[in-house]
């Protein structure tokens, strides 16, 4: 995310992000516990925002997203769209008001934090994601619907910009540190193009903002793609479903139908369109309780705000980390599955994580 200042080490202690890798700690607070700071990258932006509360000061992109409170509603959205008389920050004190004013060019970090959850920045709520970027590499070479090798794949994000998410899918591809990709140009040209003339297929980013979207305007955009480009995908990765609304207005009027409804959309959109659909979801706060060994696994139970959005899906995974997990090197994560209609369930898949290049694969 592009902050000024987070929450290290102390709840209520706010310090310039520059300044923690000077600490022997480098954890954030979140909503579900402490997480680590696995890297930083300097950038620069022309706008900014300055968002005032009682207590806190919080200066970020404008594209920034948090979380907030909206009719009773919790949405999340970006900074410039934030109004103080509609909508209320949340922190961890609870619902808050604030004050925003627009800044000019600033310096921010870019920071990674080891799971996908949101944060504490200058004590409201911010988002951070491991994008499904894995699924959407290994489809391009997966095998396609006529039997030969190679997919076309369309990836969708609502949080992050598409140079950001480009840049995370070549890290992806190349084994490239994310933070090294610009000084090995040359290898990620050569990378791209052995793809490219390999499985001759297309692979599509688009952004759209948070709250914005249904299966409607994804239907569309598939129409205009058709219609314009010849392109036509067979696996769409929507990253990710709690970020998208129903396409009928009466389903958001609540987080538990609305993403119910969304869930059984996005499976009309599978089938409607004979596409693979990759989504995410986030899980409540006893998915977060699996113990320092990792005994315990997030399992259907655990999915955030809505139990329902589950039946319409025919494969789910969760993706656990244990305290113990997180410190070895390379760190470790479990792959639960706690659903499939067409093969073996309730089985643990162990794995390791690369966060330089978001790279996850099986352990061997």
């Amino acid at each position: 995310m592009r902050i000024k200042r987070i929450t290290p080490t102390n709840r209520f202690k706010h310090i310039d992000l520059k300044n923690i890798q000077e600490l022997n700690e480098h954890y954030i607070l979140t909503p579900n516990g402490w997480s680590n700071v696995k890297s930083f990258a300097f950038t620069r932006r022309a706008k900014s925002k300055i968002i005032k509360t009682e207590k806190f000061k919080l200066i970020c992109d404008e594209e920034h997203i948090l979380q907030t409170y909206s009719r009773s509603q919790k949405i999340a959205i970006h900074a410039k769209d934030l109004n103080p008389v509609t909508h209320k920050l949340i922190s961890y004190e609870g619902p808050i008001s604030f004050t925003i004013t627009d800044g000019g060019e600033e310096d921010f970090y870019d920071i990674q934090i080891e799971s996908p959850h949101w944060w504490f920045t200058s004590g409201v709520v911010s988002h951070n994601s491991i994008l499904l970027c894995n699924n959407a590499i290994s489809s391009v070479s997966g095998m396609g619907p006529d039997g030969t090798p190679g997919q076309n794949v369309l990836m969708i994000t609502f949080e992050l910009d598409t140079l950001k998410t480009a840049m995370r899918c070549l890290g992806a591809a190349t084994n490239i540190p994310l933070n090294q990709i610009v000084d090995h140009q040359d290898l990620v040209r050569r990378t791209i193009n052995t793809l490219k003339q390999t499985y001759n297929k297309r692979f599509a980013i688009f952004e759209w903002a948070p709250d914005e979207c249904s299966v409607t305007h994804i239907y569309a955009l598939l129409d205009n793609l058709r219609r314009t480009e010849s392109f036509r995908p067979d696996v769409i990765v929507l990253d990710y479903m709690d970020l998208m609304i129903s396409r009928n207005n009466e389903y958001n009027k609540d987080d538990y139908t609305r993403q119910k409804h969304i869930s059984n959309e996005i499976r009309g959109l599978a089938i409607n369109e004979n596409v693979l659909v990759f989504t995410a979801t986030q899980t409540n706060r006893s998915g977060s309780t699996s113990g320092p060994t990792g005994e315990d696994v997030a399992d259907l139970n655990k999915a955030a705000e809505s139990f329902g959005k589950q039946f319409a899906l025919d494969y789910v995974i969760s993706l656990n980390q244990s305290r113990t997990q997180r410190r070895e090197t390379p760190p470790q994560l479990t792959m639960y599955i706690a659903k499939n209609r067409n093969g073996p369930r309730n089985e643990r898949i162990e794995c390791e994580i690369d966060y330089n290049t978001m790279i996850c694969k099986e352990l061997t």
